[in-house]
């Protein structure tokens, strides 16, 4: 076992998972790595416009003051939070939810760094109500998502909420805080509309995430009732 599959195991031994399902399955858990490893991760992305890897700059009036990049450019610290929410672990509280066998995240495929795992927002930023991907290229299907909050501070005024939205996306149920250090889990399905609060933090405090998918075969998917 690596050193972060420990980390993480550690932690979810001594976190009670709580599931929540309104409006769709989600979890939160705060505090996921250690609060000096937290930091010097976090740290380092206060200057994340130094990395190299930039991937896609978003402008619209549905994805407006977002930056996406690739793994190319991390250093080992910087991919740290990738192979956590990527680790066995993470994977089984999944895998014990959706009562399956089998699961694979976007960091176990050799060819990772062509996708955008560290997102950066600033003020003014906003990303509407959406659904993902329903299949990987490899033809895999998509059924959950994690976002980890990895800037160094974040205050409840400057939003930037993650929104959980009702089953058509018109509608906010939810808003969860970027809170530095906090695990999001979800369920990915074609209802699970999520966006993002418009943000007003100061101009030079950014909200990086780090974001997962996970993946199994079509056969693997529960029976629906």
């Amino acid at each position: 076992m690596n050193n972060i599959e420990r980390l993480v195991e550690n932690k979810i031994k001594y976190s009670k998972i709580e599931w929540i399902n309104d409006p769709f399955p989600h979890a939160i858990i705060d505090d996921f790595l250690p609060t000096e490893l937290f930091f010097e991760i976090s740290n380092k992305l206060t200057h994340v416009d130094d990395i190299k890897d930039l991937k896609k700059s978003f402008k619209t009036h549905v994805e407006l003051n977002k930056k996406v990049y690739g793994d190319k450019d991390l250093n080992d610290d910087l991919r740290i939070p990738i192979r956590a929410m990527g680790s066995d672990t993470i994977k089984g509280i999944f895998k014990k939810y959706l009562d399956i066998q089998k699961m694979i995240s976007l960091s176990d495929w050799s060819d990772y760094g062509g996708y955008f795992p560290l997102h950066s927002m600033k003020s003014g930023g906003l990303l509407g109500a959406h659904v993902d991907h329903s299949h990987s290229k490899n033809e895999l299907l998509h059924v959950a998502n994690s976002i980890f909050y990895a800037s160094n501070k974040w205050h409840e005024s400057w939003g930037g909420e993650t929104l959980l939205c009702n089953s058509n996306g018109f509608k906010i149920i939810k808003k969860i805080t970027p809170k530095p250090n906090r695990l999001i889990l979800f369920v990915h399905s074609s209802s699970s509309f999520h966006g993002v609060n418009t943000i007003t933090s100061p101009i030079d405090v950014y909200r990086n995430t780090y974001y997962m998918d996970y993946y199994i075969n079509d056969e693997e998917l529960p029976p629906m009732t």
